[in-house]
């Protein structure tokens, strides 16, 4: 259709990507980047942490996190938290 040329349609071809990180030592900070291959374009991005957080609070927490429109890709910056 002529009047939809240029707008985002349903999603095509979609993939998982995923990366490992560790964190160490107290109160540790990473700004953690994963990248879409090429062509495509992040839809979401999230973190797991594993170990899961312990009884008193201790583990790795998202701080902040965002898409990465010109990069493609999303970001998230993670703090090992230990109390």
């Amino acid at each position: 259709r002529e009047g939809d040329r240029g707008q985002s349609g349903p999603a095509r071809q979609v993939s998982l990507v995923s990366s490992s990180f560790r964190l160490q030592g107290h109160d540790d900070t990473q700004r953690l980047d994963t990248l879409c291959p090429r062509r495509s374009y992040p839809l979401g991005g999230g973190m797991i942490a594993s170990p899961g957080p312990g009884a008193g609070g201790e583990g790795v927490y998202p701080h902040s996190y965002e898409r990465l429109g010109a990069q493609r890709g999303w970001h998230i910056n993670a703090i090992l938290y230990d109390p």
